[in-house]
């Protein structure tokens, strides 16, 4: 996944998202706001760029569970996305909307959440990954993964 997510900028991500959210987005990235707590902001805090409403309604455990797999596809070799991981590799031109979509629709079963509404944080998430570098998103997000991830979101929110 690495060599795939090489081939893109942020910005390639950041683009594939509706407005409000890519205003939102890049605002915060041009900030230097820590991706998690974006991704928070976006989840839990509908009007603050998702463009779908009722945020107040979804699962508590969604920004986790989207994390999660994640991880598991960008972060391990697990056996679970494999068929993903091979196509989205031997593509050899393939733009940023298209692996935004291939991946929340892949997730969005272990989400337990349509492919729709997890497709913005996906593409944030995936522009965060390319920022900082896939080993570095890695090793931020498996800290953050953690039975206190909601309040340690929320303690980031306070630093950049």
């Amino acid at each position: 996944m690495k060599d795939l997510l090489e081939q893109f900028t942020p910005q390639d991500f950041i683009a594939t998202l509706p407005e409000p959210s890519r205003s939102f987005t890049s605002e915060q990235f041009a900030a230097g706001i820590n991706p998690l707590v974006i991704a928070h902001k976006i989840a839990y805090e509908p009007g603050e760029g998702l463009v779908t409403k009722g945020g107040e309604l979804w699962p508590n455990d969604f920004l986790p569970k989207i994390l999660t797999e994640l991880q598991i596809l960008l972060c391990t070799n697990d056996s679970k996305y494999q068929d993903l991981r091979k196509t989205l590799n031997g593509e050899v031109k393939i733009s940023a909307t298209v692996v935004s979509y291939a991946i929340s629709n892949a997730i969005a079963v272990y989400v337990g959440m349509v492919a729709a509404i997890c497709y913005p944080l996906v593409a944030m998430l995936l522009a965060a990954a390319v920022k900082i570098s896939l080993e570095a998103w890695c090793k931020q997000v498996s800290e953050s993964l953690s039975p206190t991830l909601q309040s340690k979101t929320q303690n980031l929110t306070d630093d950049k």
